[in-house]
């Protein structure tokens, strides 16, 4: 199985922004860079990176891209679905708060697999907050891991939809599969899934479950032993980092990976103006 290195540079600063409107860049001075030598000791001691350039890099402006580079790449037979993910990130992206997780339930998961990363409820909702939720719904991945900015212990970090998880919570311990129930078309709402009403049975609109994905959640603390990743993704993340933070941390990425910024073109415009992670 293929397993694909998934960064964005927000992980590289101390502190992050989690609800956020407008593009403007993140002040350095609210939200400060690591320091070149810290970005080298995780890379090298908790990634598994080596210094080289036979991993390439693909550098994307916005994290939503990664949804059409893999369907890029895997057209070209260049990654075969489904692969692993390693998702470094100060967010989950698994679209907390946004209106996808009703899209995907209740329309997506009812069309044919193949028909899915082309669909109207993928240019309606795809965002920089929920590409992975897409990439799940369209069976691309097999597994899941998210390395978690800070330390971590166990439990749900407050930004994993627990109604994506089996038995409709992520629990209390860091590992549960991702089992995206498949809801019956109308009579529930996204209020539904974040607050339900006492008098709502929720299992009651569910018709099926999409195959298990492998979740796990570690901390900045987790080491990964001998990884050999065959893909890499940079997400530049203009609204959540700043500029420092951009140009700092690829400047050491550059020692570890090719950076290249490959042509995507999506099969649609992307709509989503949507800023929530």
């Amino acid at each position: 199985m293929s397993i694909v290195l998934d960064i964005d540079l927000d992980y590289f600063a101390y502190g992050a922004v989690h609800w956020k409107s407008g593009l403007d860049r993140l002040s350095a001075e609210d939200f400060p860079p690591w320091k070149e030598e810290e970005i080298r000791n995780f890379l090298e001691i908790n990634i598994g990176l080596n210094k080289g350039k036979n991993l390439v890099g693909y550098l994307i402006d916005t994290h939503d891209k990664a949804f059409h580079l893999w369907k890029s790449l895997i057209a070209k037979n260049q990654l075969r679905p489904p692969f692993e993910v390693i998702h470094i990130d100060a967010h989950a992206d698994l679209g907390m708060g946004d209106n996808a997780i009703v899209n995907i339930t209740r329309e997506l998961l009812h069309l044919d697999v193949a028909d899915r990363s082309t669909s109207h409820w993928v240019k309606k909702s795809l965002g920089e907050g929920n590409y992975l939720a897409f990439s799940i719904a369209c069976r691309w991945i097999r597994s899941l891991t998210y390395v978690q900015q800070g330390e971590y212990s166990a439990g749900n970090p407050g930004d994993l939809p627990d109604r994506y998880f089996e038995g409709g919570v992520f629990g209390e311990k860091n590992q549960k599969p991702i089992s995206m129930p498949i809801m019956k078309k109308g009579g529930y709402r996204f209020s539904d899934f974040f607050f339900p009403s006492s008098d709502m049975h929720f299992e009651d609109h569910i018709e099926g479950y999409e195959p298990s994905v492998d979740f796990t959640v570690v901390g900045k603390q987790h080491v990964f032993e001998s990884p050999e990743y065959d893909h890499a993704i940079i997400s530049i993340s203009p609204a959540f980092t700043s500029a420092e933070t951009e140009l700092r941390a690829l400047a050491v990425l550059g020692d570890y990976m090719k950076i290249e910024k490959p042509t995507i073109t999506p099969v649609f415009e992307n709509l989503s103006t949507s800023l929530k992670r």
